[in-house]
């Protein structure tokens, strides 16, 4: 079983080697790593060649600068392995983490692996996520999956916390959408509902770096571009997850009207000119909670702001 590791890189140029590195000392060695410079204005590049001088197993690339997604997008195009696993350039993985992923692949027969993270700064380890309780005997069709990550509260929304079978993406034409932030939060969800089985690994294999302020989630010059995206996606979820009718899939609704309301409080959009449709998490809301945070906020944004703030 053949991995390919996709790496999107933009001026990671402090982060770069220890990211590398970690997939190079893997206990488990057949991989393919994919380097994909997006037109980084430090010395990304040059690290990455001279990595694909001293290994053949890396691959590297550069491109004009075109984002997260159009880089990953670039990686998916050119991956060969049967499964693929997504790494941002300031994180790192666990030595062991391919070794153990292709063994419950074995096992189960798994289209998608889905494992944990801990979240880090210098070099203190936090997990970011308890485990979902979910049987670790079972495995569930991917819409299933998603709808029981919500009910409890426990969406892992970041792609590279998943690994996926390659077969799965290139069948159903998968691709990360351009030009927006929060891709992630597109991609998990409409990915999932196309995976026929997903094992739930009781593993944290993935180190997200919360330290880096270079970082797109973290950069305050990007918070209103953020929260707009986050608009955009919440609109695109909701036209994907209109053929799902049944009642037991009302949280996914939920979860779009929440993602919208959370982009205007997030990105202090009322303040900023945007037009924001105050009716939109109305629409969607199902339960009882979430339709009466959806009537506030369409009565008035500003009140839901406040009590939002509040409430934090």
């Amino acid at each position: 079983m053949k991995f390919s590791i996709i790496i999107p890189i933009y001026n990671a140029e402090p982060y770069l080697c220890e990211c590398i590195d970690s997939v190079l000392h893997q206990t488990y060695d057949d991989y393919e790593l994919l380097l994909i410079n997006d037109g980084s204005t430090d010395a990304s590049y040059d690290i990455c060649l001279n990595y694909e001088l001293q290994n053949t197993k890396v691959k590297a690339y550069s491109k004009c600068n075109e984002g997260l997604s159009a880089t990953r997008n670039f990686g998916l195009d050119r991956a060969k392995g049967d499964y693929i696993l997504f790494l941002d350039s300031d994180d790192y993985i666990e030595k062991e983490s391919l070794e153990i992923f292709s063994k419950k692949i074995q096992e189960t027969g798994a289209e998608v692996i889905a494992a944990y993270a801990y979240h880090f700064e210098n070099n203190r380890k936090k997990k970011s996520r308890s485990f979902l309780k979910i049987d670790d005997s079972i495995l569930l069709n991917g819409i299933d999956f998603f709808r029981e990550s919500l009910y409890q509260d426990n969406l892992r929304a970041c792609a590279p916390f998943y690994v996926t079978n390659r077969k799965l993406i290139e069948k159903n034409h998968l691709r990360f959408k351009e030009g927006v932030y929060h891709e992630d939060e597109l991609w998990t969800p409409i990915m999932l509902s196309y995976a026929k089985s997903v094992y739930d690994l009781k593993f944290y294999f993935y180190n997200y770096r919360i330290s880096n302020e270079q970082s797109i989630t973290r950069d305050p010059t990007k918070k209103q571009k953020r929260a707009t995206d986050r608009m955009i996606i919440s609109k695109e979820l909701s036209i994907y997850f209109s053929k799902f009718k049944d009642k037991k899939y009302n949280c996914f609704f939920d979860n779009i009207a929440a993602q919208y309301m959370y982009a205007v409080y997030d990105g202090n959009l009322l303040d900023g000119g945007f037009k924001v449709d105050r009716k939109f998490p109305l629409k969607h809301a199902k339960s009882r909670k979430y339709i009466g945070k959806s009537l506030i906020f369409a009565f008035s944004p500003k009140i839901a702001c406040l009590l939002r703030k509040y409430k934090g």
